[in-house]
C-alpha cells in the first residue's frame, strides 16, 4: 500500500487528481479536509498497478522507457532436394 495526498484549490486540484487516478491507483481509502483559507487537501491510500509501478521505479532510478521496434521476421530460406 502507498499513500499520496494532493493540495490546492478548485479545477486545478481536481486535474491533478484525475490525471494521477487514470495513471493506474487502485484506491483503497480516500479523505479530505478543507482549510479556513479555502485550501482542500485531499488523501489517498492506494495500491499502484504494475504499469505504474514500473513507470514510477523507472523515473526514481532516472531510466528512460524505451521501445522496441516491431519488425517483421526475416524469411527462412530452406533448400530442398528432390528424391526422385
Amino acid at each position: 500500500m502507498r499513500f499520496r495526498h494532493f493540495s490546492g484549490l478548485g479545477s486545478e486540484l481536481d486535474e491533478a487528481i484525475s490525471e494521477w487516478i487514470q495513471q493506474g491507483a487502485d484506491i483503497h481509502f480516500m479523505s479530505h479536509s478543507q482549510q479556513p483559507d479555502g485550501t482542500i487537501t485531499v488523501c489517498f491510500v492506494y495500491q499502484e498497478s504494475f504499469a505504474a509501478q514500473e513507470r514510477r521505479l523507472s523515473a526514481e532510478q532516472g531510466m528512460v522507457e524505451t521501445r522496441t521496434a516491431h519488425l517483421p521476421p526475416e524469411p527462412v530460406h530452406v533448400e530442398s532436394e528432390g528424391v526422385g
